[in-house]
């Protein structure tokens, strides 16, 4: 045998090679692997994304629904509980209003070793609630005027989408046949989360299905409740400019207020009573405030306690009792309007004053209102009337989701919405008259000075000199009473003036960040679409 190393080099090389050749062949079948895990990963998303972003309801066409009739008034009117029927409680140790794992600790109720926790809406996420305080509702009226109709719905919640509202609508219609149906988010702070924005992280949905369902079975019963219940009756129209004007503050530049509140109250022509109660206030529905954690319908479950039950003690009347059942609809929310945890509320059977947020704070507050309701409707100017004329406007429309948040949330299905079209939402307006009232119906929170007046074109807004949105809608609208209901058949976040947008700095009013208004709304162009399509009502009305 031979020590020469260069006879044993090139045995040596051989196998090396071969090593080396295997080891490729091993990287490049990862690599390729690889490759096609990648792409099985975002064919998969690309699946899912368009699964997720599909028309819920591809027979909805953006066609003019428009109704007419004349003749007497029969009215009905049903409240059903939609409070969350399971849940686990929690204690929040540390009382800042957000659930710590370590920190904080749940009672598993059903003992299945998970937080069965209902997220309730708005303020912040991962704000579980702990105990139910009072019953949510979901409040229907039915007005047949001749033989059309339309309804109201009132619902205790955050807000509803326009694929739920249709798929109640549909289900309704079919057992009814009403005409027209206007459903109505009360825009409550307080309750769960229904739009899937609040959940216990930014990346997770709040909405608990089941739930979700159940206020939609719930719903549909309501409304089937009040139509089956209508009879015949007549109805008063009230209103109060300015009483409410402590009751609420604007907490965003510019500031326009309209504390105007507007009441229906429906009657039965055959004993008088009080079969039921409309109020609408442009006030956020969030007076107890970040903190709390019982469900409840804040100072809207005082206002109709007050109007129901009457605000009395054993030595004073401040509201006589009405009963009948009563539904709250929010107006021009947007802005912000709202009853800040700064602002104190005179409660008007105790005399005593309330700051901070509470129950005792929310009860002032819906006692104020139920005062002011009852004090509007007894003014001798009021006329009330059983026969009158009765037109709809329902119009579809079709809105730019350019919100780059909104659309992620909607790809993911953080927020559970179809599409029309390639980044485009279908959502919708109204506008009906009732005699000398009328009424416009958006689909989220309306900045006051759109309803009112008082646009702006400030300093660094990102489309200076565009005020497009003019005139203000109830300078257009016709009647003797007018009437702006926010939260209508969808809810798109915030509604606000283009010239006022601005989302690139320097900022407007001398912000340091962006407004929160452009951070939750559709995009700059929601406004102008909006108001020019219901300029196109609103002038079709008239020429009626």
């Amino acid at each position: 045998m031979t020590n020469d190393p260069a006879h044993h080099k090139p045995e040596v090389n051989a196998v090396d090679e071969k090593d080396e050749g295997k080891t490729l062949k091993v990287i490049k079948s990862l690599f390729g692997n690889f490759l096609l895990l990648c792409l099985a990963i975002v064919l998969v998303l690309f699946i899912y994304g368009i699964w997720q972003l599909k028309d819920r309801h591809p027979d909805v066409g953006l066609e003019l629904q428009v109704i007419h009739s004349e003749g007497a008034i029969q009215a009905g009117f049903a409240a059903l509980p939609i409070n969350p029927q399971y849940y686990d409680s929690w204690i929040d140790n540390n009382k800042n209003g957000t659930f710590e794992e370590g920190t904080d600790f749940y009672m598993d109720l059903n003992e299945n070793d998970q937080f069965d926790a209902i997220w309730m809406a708005g303020f912040h996420s991962n704000r579980p609630m702990s105990s139910i305080h009072d019953t949510l509702l979901a409040s229907a009226m039915v007005l047949q005027v001749g033989k059309k109709s339309v309804a109201l719905l009132s619902l205790d919640i955050i807000g509803l989408g326009n694929d739920q509202c249709w798929q109640i609508r549909k289900e309704v219609r079919e057992k009814t046949g009403i005409d027209h149906i206007y459903i109505i988010s009360t825009h409550n702070h307080e309750g769960p989360d229904l739009i899937g924005l609040w959940g216990n992280s930014k990346y997770k949905s709040g909405v608990n299905s089941k739930y979700l369902e159940y206020v939609i079975d719930q719903s549909i019963l309501s409304l089937t409740l009040a139509y089956q219940t209508r009879q015949m009756a007549r109805i008063t129209l009230a209103s109060d400019s300015s009483s409410a004007i402590g009751l609420l503050q604007d907490t965003r530049p510019p500031y326009v207020v309209d504390p105007m509140i507007n009441i229906l109250q429906a009657r039965a022509i055959s004993n008088d009573k009080v079969l039921g109660t409309v109020v609408n206030w442009s006030n956020h529905v969030e007076t107890l405030w970040d903190q709390n954690l019982a469900l409840t319908a804040d100072f809207v479950h005082y206002l109709r306690k007050g109007i129901s039950e009457g605000v009395v003690d054993s030595s004073q009347t401040i509201v006589p009792k009405q009963g009948g059942v009563t539904l709250f609809v929010p107006g021009a929310i947007g802005g912000l309007m709202t009853t800040s945890p700064e602002l104190s509320i005179r409660n008007p059977l105790t005399k005593s004053f309330h700051t901070k947020p509470s129950f005792e704070k929310a009860e002032a507050q819906g006692y104020a209102l139920a005062k002011i309701v009852h004090e509007s409707l007894s003014m001798d100017h009021n006329q009330p009337f059983f026969h009158t004329t009765l037109h709809s406007y329902q119009q579809p429309i079709e809105l730019p989701l350019e919100n780059t948040n909104f659309r992620l949330g909607a790809y993911l299905g953080l927020i559970d919405r179809g599409m029309t079209g390639w980044m485009k939402v279908r959502s919708e307006i109204g506008f009906w008259q009732l005699g000398p009232a009328s009424f416009v119906h958006v689909p989220g929170e309306l900045y006051p000075e759109l309803a009112i007046g008082g646009i702006e074109e400030p300093t660094h807004a990102d489309y200076p000199n565009e005020a497009l949105e003019v005139p203000a809608l109830k300078e257009a609208m016709p009647g003797e009473q007018r009437w702006i209901v926010g939260m209508s058949n969808d809810m798109i976040g915030y509604i606000l003036p283009r010239s006022q947008w601005d989302a690139k700095a320097p900022y407007t009013y001398e912000q340091t960040k962006a407004p929160y208004g452009e951070v939750m709304s559709l995009g700059p162009q929601t406004a102008p679409k909006i108001h020019a399509a219901l300029m196109s009502l609103i002038a079709g009305g008239e020429e009626e």
